[in-house]
This record gives C-alpha cells, sequence and structure tokens, in this order.
C-alpha cells in the first residue's frame, strides 16, 4: 500500500518542483540580465529548425515564381502569338497569289498555242439548273466580247459566249442542254458530236456511235474544227462510260469535261477568226 502512495505522489512532486523552477527562472529574468546570454546562446539552434522547417514552402514558392510568367514575359508572348498570326494570314494570301499566278502562265501559254487573240476575264456569276448551264464573266462590250466568241481555260474548251452587255458576258457552258460540238476522238480519228445534258451533272452525250466503232473508255475527245465554230484540237472530254443498248446498233456513251465547270474560276475569251500571224 505505501508503494501505492509513493508512486501516486512522486508525478506531484515533480509537478511541484518543476513549477518552482520555472517560477524561479521567471523571476530571475525579469529582475535581471543574466539569462540574456543562454537565450542568445540557444537562439542559433533553434534557427536552424525554424529554417528547416520552413524550407519546404520556400523551395515550393520558388518554383511556382520560376514556372510562372511575369507580366512582361507575357505581354511579349501575346505579342509574338499576334505576329505569328498576321504572318500566317500573309502566308495564305501569298500562295493564293502564287496559285493565280501559276494559272495566268497557263492560260497565257494556251493562248501562245492557238495564236489568237485572247482576252483574260474572270467569271461573277455561275448559273445552273434544269434548263440552263452558263456563267457570266466581267468582259464585255466595251472589252470587245461578242456573241459567238470560244471560251477556254488552261484545260480545254469551256463554252459559248450568246450575251454581251456593256461589260459582261453570258457564256452558255458545253454541257447545256443547247449546245452541240463537234469532235473526234484522239486515239481513233472517229467523229462524232458531243450533246449537252444540262441539269446538274456536267456531261455530255455522244449519240450516233455504232458498236463496231474503235471507242474505249478514257479515250480524250478534242474539238474537230467541223463547222468553224470551234477551233480545232482543243481537248473538250474524257469518255466515262460505254454502254450496249440491246436490239439497237447504236452506243450509248457518256463522256465528262476536261474543265471542272463546278470550280471555273476565269477564262479566255478566243476571237478564233482573227489570227494574230499575219
Amino acid at each position: 500500500m505505501l508503494g501505492t502512495m509513493f508512486d501516486a505522489t512522486v508525478p506531484t512532486v515533480r509537478w511541484f518542483v518543476v513549477s518552482c523552477l520555472a517560477g524561479a527562472i521567471l523571476i530571475v529574468d525579469r529582475q535581471t540580465d543574466w539569462l540574456d546570454n543562454v537565450r542568445t546562446l540557444l537562439s542559433f539552434p533553434l534557427s536552424l529548425v525554424y529554417v528547416a522547417a520552413e524550407a519546404p514552402q520556400a523551395i515550393y514558392q520558388g518554383v511556382n515564381w520560376a514556372l510562372e510568367p511575369s507580366i512582361d514575359t507575357e505581354v511579349a508572348y501575346q505579342k509574338l502569338r499576334a505576329e505569328y498570326a498576321g504572318l500566317k494570314v500573309e502566308t495564305l494570301r501569298i500562295r493564293a497569289l502564287e496559285r493565280e499566278n501559276n494559272e495566268l502562265r497557263s492560260l497565257l501559254d494556251a493562248s501562245k498555242a492557238t495564236r489568237m487573240e485572247t482576252k483574260y476575264a474572270r467569271v461573277k456569276d455561275i448559273s445552273v439548273n434544269t434548263f440552263r448551264q452558263q456563267v457570266v464573266v466581267d468582259k464585255g462590250l466595251i472589252d470587245g466580247a461578242y456573241e459567238g466568241q470560244v471560251a477556254i481555260d488552261e484545260m480545254g474548251i469551256v463554252g459559248l459566249v450568246t450575251e454581251v452587255m456593256a461589260n459582261s458576258a453570258q457564256v452558255r457552258l458545253l454541257t447545256d442542254g443547247d449546245v452541240a460540238i463537234p469532235l473526234m476522238f484522239e486515239r481513233s480519228g472517229v467523229r462524232t458530236m458531243g450533246i449537252g445534258q444540262g441539269g446538274s451533272n456536267y456531261i455530255l452525250k455522244l449519240p450516233f456511235l455504232t458498236r463496231n466503232s474503235d471507242i474505249r473508255e478514257g479515250d480524250l475527245l478534242v474539238s474537230s474544227g467541223m463547222g468553224g465554230r470551234y477551233p480545232e484540237g482543243y481537248p473538250v472530254a474524257i469518255v466515262e462510260d460505254i454502254a450496249e443498248i440491246s436490239a439497237h446498233s447504236f452506243l450509248e456513251i457518256t463522256a465528262r469535261p476536261i474543265v471542272e465547270l463546278e470550280k471555273l474560276a476565269h477564262v479566255l475569251l478566243l476571237s478564233v477568226n482573227r489570227d494574230v500571224e499575219k
């Protein structure tokens, strides 16, 4: 029993002794400066503890500061972005001009091959419906355009001028339902007519060709020059399909124009009766 009482008394005695010691230290510290030197000596190891404790936070803030762009850096970045976007726009414009220059060179080469007077014209409007396939170009009477004038591009024949105004003209496409063009198969020399089918399809039908005609899919059709309206030897179309009709001696042949008429952007107007070389 005495042991139990002793065990219970020991913590109380320790607490009393510690309290008296702490009170004595407080009185000495308050009344004298004897503990200043001790406090100074203890501050050094304590400062190291503080530094160690604050190090992770300092490192985190330093990394964030290094990674986050400053205001000046952000402004410079946005400026570079704007300049880059401007250069991209200029590049697109330059590419468009290069394409246009290449097309113009091709058109000039085509005009040299014809040895005829030619006039460059831009397509202003396209009209394709059940009844008509035509385009409007920006050359008219004041530019020397006239009815019956043939229109080509760098690939081949486009159509015929059917109506002329002061500063514009209508060009009927060769696939229009009212257009017929004399043709010749370049490979075999067989002659035929190309008849426009109108509507929304840009195709030609080739009637009057019999089963024994020397014709193949992929054959090139050129203008034959018959009738004097279209110049001879210009590419016109490619044979796309050949069908035999039962109990019928003629073939049903479809040809696709060489020129992508649905994408037409410009033409050359030929003065077919005005040879340059005199």
